[in-house]
């Protein structure tokens, strides 16, 4: 019995919907930091970088920095603990000047998420709530790339985002 079951989920075909909540790429490695730049360069010339404050004065942050010294990058460090409205405000007005081609985030979940839910505004506009519901994000957001600094969440791997919203409590 256990190996027909086995046959059938292997031999069931792997839907779309799988397939694109997938990342696109994994790199992984010792030199990823140094290699943010050339990864960005792929996806056009202008670059928000998204960190935290801690983040940012590290000299690996330093390093993705200056890996990014060919392309025309704004950095955006005021990334918080647990995704609060506000920074999601202010990385958005931040991206909305700085008129990226794509995101990188250097830091831990709430970074990455943060990153995130900026790439999906950027891209589609309309109020964070509008993309609260699951299946809600029209389609794919602009290119991202996260470099995590910390293990356990899984957030560069994963495309949900968490945001703390005093408006809903939640």
């Amino acid at each position: 019995r256990r190996a027909m079951e086995a046959s059938r989920i292997r031999d069931r075909p792997m839907t779309d919907f799988a397939v694109l909540r997938a990342p696109s790429q994994v790199l992984f490695g010792c030199g990823m930091a140094a290699a943010a730049g050339e990864v960005a360069a792929e996806h056009g010339r202008r670059v928000l970088v998204i960190t935290d404050p801690v983040i940012a004065q590290t000299p690996g942050f330093a390093t993705v920095v200056e890996s990014l010294d060919q392309l025309d990058a704004t950095v955006f460090a005021d990334a918080a603990v647990d995704v609060p409205r506000s920074a999601v405000d202010a990385a958005l007005k931040h991206g909305e000047a700085a008129r990226p081609d794509v995101i990188v985030a250097v830091g831990g979940g709430s970074v990455i998420d943060l990153a995130k839910v900026t790439a999906l505004q950027l891209t589609h506009g309309a109020p964070l709530e509008s993309y609260y519901a699951v299946g809600s994000v029209p389609g794919p957001i602009m290119p991202l790339i996260a470099l995590p600094t910390t293990a356990g969440t899984g957030s560069e791997a994963t495309p949900v985002a968490v945001v703390t919203d005093p408006a809903t409590d939640m």
